[in-house]
């Protein structure tokens, strides 16, 4: 829930602003690089909360909001190609297991 919710209040507020505008390509980037940063964030809170497997619960969370922004977007109109999806999931994977494994510590 903390990348959801860290996703929709940054993108938000960046899209009130004008800065994340999804018509340019500046716009877009800005928006990818902020999913990135909620999936870090979402599998560092599941490896925080984890009492054991942390990078697994870390990369699960990086999936789940993934999906439910692949979800959100592809309802919106959006259609990728499902090398786009692939790919994403496989950075969302990735992102929420090494947030989570930065947060392993082994003297607990």
């Amino acid at each position: 829930m903390a990348g959801v919710g860290g996703l929709a209040l940054s993108a938000g507020v960046l899209l009130v602003l004008g800065t994340a505008d999804t018509d340019t390509v500046g716009g877009q980037t800005i928006l990818i690089l902020l999913a990135f940063g909620a999936q870090f964030l979402a599998g560092h809170v599941a490896g925080r909360v984890a009492t054991r497997a942390r990078p697994l619960n870390g990369g699960l969370a990086g999936l789940i909001l993934y999906f439910v922004v692949g979800v959100t977007s592809i309802a919106a109109g959006e259609d990728p190609g499902v090398a786009a999806l692939a790919f994403g999931a496989l950075v969302a994977l990735l992102m929420g297991t090494a947030a989570a494994v930065l947060v392993e510590n082994p003297h607990r």
